[in-house]
């Protein structure tokens, strides 16, 4: 360009400035006016009482301002990721700190058998009692766990209080009870992580809980990352004892072709094809399809998300055996499970007392509802 058009290295600082410090439009207006200053201006110029070159004022011009452009982009990237480390960091602290103060709080939802509507267990569910914002749901911070690192911590918490909770129901409303499922949710980072079968070991070691009762869930798009390597650790969890599901089941597009090499005993039907019951289409046709494959690979399925009588119906109807959802119970703390674990314990009694006691009616589905969903 010549050393006429080569621009003076000291306008390049109140372009970075403005780059850094008002993005893009401020390197845009920076650009702009160094390019047209720097014609008068330039030392030689003066000295001579020259005026510049259009031509070479031009380019100067078009060359600050696509400086000012390139350093606002880059240091947008910078700043951004920069932001994000830093927002990441702040995360991870603000959830460890929650952790330690005990604002983790475990909710339990029923899972019922539909052909006599008892509880047959429960799955475990995660709550935030946040001190300014309240009890805020999984979705509200489980996706900011994964993200800083947290969600190994909060998991294991989970684990060990479910676990303990219901070793606690087990010698007491659950006491004599041959089997109860305790559902735990793992995260697809828990599930690669190499000692997740020594941490659930010495979870049920410690809390007293049988292997047999619990039962972890994967969700389907979790295990479809990586079929083969998933088959493989889901085998080694099994090894525990314990008893394998897959979560939202049907949403993936590739469930079915692979369904048959994991290593799971249930599936959950997704609450979106439970939704579709009664309507027109092949929509509800294919919770039937999902539930008939279960069976033929012999798993039990569970439908989540069942809200209405006709869908409970239906699906009795099609043969999924268990099912949860609005209509028998909302999520709640374990001291409102234990009291209808007691009910139903004390009907089960009544109805063994004696050979010619009556039956145990079947609870209805209002008094598995909490007070606050009548």
């Amino acid at each position: 360009m010549g050393a006429g058009v080569v621009p003076p290295h000291w306008f390049y600082v109140p372009i970075l400035f403005a780059a850094v410090r008002f993005h893009w439009r401020g390197a845009l207006v920076a650009g702009l006016i160094a390019g047209v200053l720097s014609g008068p201006l330039l030392p030689e110029n003066v000295a001579t009482n020259t005026s510049q070159a259009l031509g070479n004022w031009a380019g100067r011009t078009v060359f600050f301002v696509a400086l000012g452009l390139l350093m606002a982009s880059l240091i947008s990237v910078a700043l951004n990721g920069l932001s994000r480390q830093v927002e990441t960091l702040r995360a991870a602290r603000t959830l460890a700190l929650a952790l330690h103060r005990g604002e983790f709080v475990v909710w339990y939802q029923p899972v019922i058998d539909l052909r006599d509507r008892s509880i047959v267990g429960v799955e475990a569910l995660v709550r935030w009692n946040h001190p300014t914002r309240g009890l805020l749901p999984p979705g509200d911070f489980i996706g900011i766990a994964e993200e800083s690192g947290m969600i190994s911590a909060l998991g294991s918490y989970v684990l060990h209080e479910a676990c303990a909770q219901v070793a606690a129901w087990r010698t007491s409303v659950l006491q004599g009870v041959p089997s109860f499922k305790l559902a735990v949710n793992l995260s697809s980072l828990q599930l690669v992580e190499p000692g997740l079968e020594a941490a659930v070991s010495s979870t049920l070691r410690e809390t007293g809980l049988p292997a047999s009762w619990l039962c972890l869930e994967i969700t389907e798009t979790a295990v479809m990352e990586d079929i083969e390597r998933s088959a493989e650790r889901l085998t080694q969890i099994k090894g525990v004892g314990v008893s394998l599901a897959i979560d939202d089941f049907g949403v993936g597009h590739s469930s079915l072709a692979y369904l048959h090499r994991l290593p799971v005993d249930l599936v959950k039907i997704d609450q979106s094809f439970v939704a579709a019951l009664g309507e027109p289409g092949q929509h509800g046709a294919m919770a039937g399809a999902l539930i008939a494959l279960a069976h033929t690979l012999d798993m039990r399925t569970i439908a989540e998300g069942v809200e209405t009588p006709r869908q409970a119906l239906q699906l009795g109807e099609l043969g999924a055996g268990l099912a949860q959802g609005f209509l028998f119970s909302r999520p709640q703390p374990a001291s409102a499970i234990g009291p209808l674990l007691e009910r139903q314990r004390t009907r089960h009694r009544l109805a063994g007392a004696g050979p010619g006691a009556p039956p145990a009616p079947n609870p209805p589905e209002s008094a598995l509802r909490s007070s606050a969903d009548r």
